[in-house]
């Protein structure tokens, strides 16, 4: 079984979406790390919570990639949940949070609707390499 497989299987335990920066705001950002470390590892509060607690306490595991596309920086997140959560709840706070810090689109993607790539590069287990782990560790699922 392959990873498109594995999430497939476990789709409601996923959330999966896109987020869109313009590379003249990007550049702009002057980042010491990775975006994506800033926005999970960050002590920027909102709603009382620093986005580190935030992202430790909702999800456990995931991986993401980043693409250019038409003159546009594009992360593609794939973030698996704790518990049983309520995801537009989780969804519309963690679009906050990243807008907090970066102005950008970001678009709410089924399993059915990830791009031809996304797809080639999770039913391989070489394309796979292409992610980068999110939280603790990726390992699990490519069981």
């Amino acid at each position: 079984m392959n990873t498109l497989d594995n999430l497939k299987d476990e789709e409601q335990e996923w959330l999966v979406f896109k987020q869109k920066i313009n590379i003249p705001t990007f550049l702009s950002l002057n980042l010491k790390c990775s975006l994506y470390r800033s926005i999970t590892n960050s002590r920027r509060k909102f709603r009382n919570k620093t986005n580190r607690e935030f992202f430790r306490s909702n999800f456990s595991e995931g991986f993401y990639r980043s693409t250019i596309l038409d003159n546009q920086f594009q992360y593609t997140y794939f973030l698996k949940t704790k518990h049983s959560i309520d995801k537009n709840k989780i969804l519309t706070e963690l679009k906050l949070r990243m807008k907090k810090m970066v102005y950008s689109n970001i678009e709410i993607l089924n399993l059915s609707e990830l791009p031809t790539e996304d797809q080639q590069l999770l039913s391989n287990q070489m394309g796979f390499s292409q992610y980068q782990r999110v939280l603790e560790s990726y390992t699990n699922i490519r069981k």
